[in-house]
């Protein structure tokens, strides 16, 4: 049995648990419910509970990685069972604070703390529908639910309007302009955004962070160095350009952090595109853990 498989196996729900599939949702290994209209080409899922492991990845959520981040997260707590905090920039739906907290309140964790920062107010709304329907917006669960983007600083920008569903590539800029990185013309609107300082300001402690933020994740980590270094357990970041990633590396060097996982973006040089970000044809990732925790 391979690490992933070990680990996977251990977090799904137990024999003896009844798993039933709301209506217009399709249910995964661990028992998360999710709408398969999030999804461009989910619709054959609906209604199904799919028990097997994602080792390849689940073609709907993501790789194998990011579940193997999130529950070596969870792992890492052994038995105590105290409280678990998990944060989720750029969330979408808020598909990885939902996992912690399916998983956790599972496991019996006294309290569990979910920080969903997401700037589409559509998805917002999405998230919220989706914590619901796992039973994550009550008690042992406390969900903070931010409509705004997550930044180096709390100031205000600029994001798209009415993307559509499926489209998670929304990024947000200091410039209004109805052309966004990829090229797209897409409107924009003013949004709130929101410091790493803001965003864990009832936090001392996070034992996973997920961040999937379009370009902006090494200025988030550089202006936070000291906050991230004392307060966070475990990070996964997905990458935007291989400049983002050799900063991050050297950045989480400098701290001492250990890098459990690095899988590079896939790009293209094209000097036809806007930025590097618009060169990368799939997103890499990157997972850190904090050995002082």
């Amino acid at each position: 049995m391979s690490e992933n498989e070990a680990l996977f196996a251990k977090f799904r729900p137990g024999s003896s648990e009844t798993i039933t599939t709301p209506e217009g949702c399709w249910t995964n290994f661990l028992g998360l419910h999710t709408r398969t209209d999030l999804f461009p080409n989910a619709e054959a899922l609906k209604g199904r509970y799919i028990p097997d492991l994602p080792l390849q990845g689940d073609g709907v959520y993501g790789p194998a990685a990011e579940y193997a981040a999130l529950l070596t997260a969870i792992d890492a707590r052994g038995t105590d069972r105290a409280s678990f905090s998990a944060i989720e920039l750029g969330a979408g739906w808020g598909p990885w604070i939902s996992g912690a907290g399916i998983v956790c309140k599972r496991l019996g964790f006294k309290r569990i703390n979910l920080v969903g920062v997401e700037a589409d107010r559509v998805k917002v709304a999405r998230m919220e529908d989706h914590l619901a329907t796992n039973g994550l917006m009550q008690e042992p669960v406390h969900c903070r639910i931010l409509q705004g983007a997550a930044w180096h600083k709390d100031t205000t920008v600029f994001f798209p309007q009415n993307l559509p569903i499926p489209d998670y590539g929304g990024a947000a800029t200091t410039q209004q302009s109805g052309t966004d990185y990829r090229g797209f013309n897409i409107p924009t609107d003013t949004t709130p955004a929101y410091s790493l300082a803001a965003i864990c300001r009832d936090l001392e402690r996070v034992d996973f962070a997920h961040w999937d933020v379009q370009g902006a994740e090494w200025e988030i980590a550089d202006k936070s160095r000291e906050l991230i270094d004392a307060r966070m357990h475990h990070v996964f970041i997905g990458t935007h350009s291989r400049k983002i990633e050799g900063n991050l590396l050297g950045l989480f060097f400098e701290l001492g952090w250990d890098l459990l996982r690095h899988d590079p973006c896939h790009y293209e040089y094209d000097r036809t595109k806007r930025s590097l970000e618009a060169m990368t044809l799939n997103d890499g990732h990157m997972f850190f853990r904090n050995p002082r925790f």
